[in-house]
């Protein structure tokens, strides 16, 4: 994060609207470089300050510095479940056929994402459901072009998983991609908001989650997903293999995922809440 754009806009007399979608402060995960003093001379030179959970203002509060929570928004329509058989996607063309699918989706670019704890969470629903088809999705599918993801890879072996797991990159067609899976779990702690999240109830999908970060602004634990202590992934492979055996379950928790997404989830409310910050902001000048 760097002051100069709101440096500039004092300088000239322009309001300016600092927009937060990442935990920032000493306590976070993306530390500002002079801690509490840069916090508040952006709020002296930021005339509206907007966060996108209550998590990533949390750091505001603490230090009584006013700011609105914007959640962020999708076009719901995008990720409407298909009435009739999904596209597979080509990526998974050549998985057998009959297997729950238990999904994550992040970057392999960034340790911040947990895939580890996704494959300790897979190996623990192996054990009791072997015919498990497990996806990792993001980045890319070559695991051999970093020294997280070789060491991913070797974790992934070690817990013999090699014949379950499926590492299939990226995947542009995102709203397919979240209907290819039965139960998508997120690992993730630290997150802003959790987009990935967002979409999988939007498309139905059950999601088991950690009680962390924005995340878990975004489920009612038990009604339309689940969240689970850090620390404890034996209690999210319970909730999948839970989920896995019933399908009753897994469509009366994806039901009400999707339920909610549309109540709160589109586009169009933050796009309204968002013209009426700026020009809040435009009339304060």
């Amino acid at each position: 994060m760097s002051p100069s754009g709101a440096l500039a806009a004092r300088l000239t007399a322009t309001p300016h609207i600092w927009h937060v979608r990442e935990s920032i402060g000493k306590h976070n995960q993306y530390p500002l470089l002079l801690g509490d003093l840069a916090l508040r001379l952006m709020r002296r030179w930021s005339g509206t300050i907007l966060c996108n959970s209550d998590y990533t203002a949390e750091v505001f509060r603490e230090m009584r510095i006013p700011v609105r929570v914007i959640q962020n928004g999708l076009d719901l329509a995008d990720f409407a479940p298909d009435e009739g058989t999904p596209r597979e996607l080509s990526s998974l063309a050549d998985l057998p056929p009959g297997e729950k699918r238990v999904g994550m989706v992040g970057n392999l670019t960034t340790k911040m994402k947990r895939h580890d704890v996704f494959l300790d969470i897979a190996a623990l629903v192996k054990a009791a459901a072997p015919r498990t088809r497990f996806i990792v999705f993001g980045g890319s599918a070559d695991l051999e072009q970093t020294e997280y993801t070789r060491a991913l890879r070797q974790k992934a072996e070690a817990l013999g998983l090699a014949e379950n797991l499926t590492w299939a990159g990226f995947e542009k067609d995102i709203p397919a991609m979240m209907r290819s899976l039965d139960v998508l779990i997120h690992p993730a702690l630290t997150e802003g908001s959790g987009r990935v999240v967002m979409e999988a109830m939007a498309s139905g999908v059950p999601v088991i989650a950690f009680r962390s970060g924005g995340v878990k602004e975004l489920i009612d634990d038990g009604v339309n997903g689940y969240l689970v202590e850090p620390g404890q992934p034996a209690r999210a492979a319970e909730i999948a293999l839970r989920l896995l055996r019933d399908s009753n379950t897994r469509a009366i928790i994806g039901a009400a995922a999707r339920a909610h997404a549309q109540r709160c989830f589109g586009a169009q409310t933050m796009i309204d809440s968002l013209k009426e910050a700026y020009q809040s902001a435009v009339r304060k000048k």
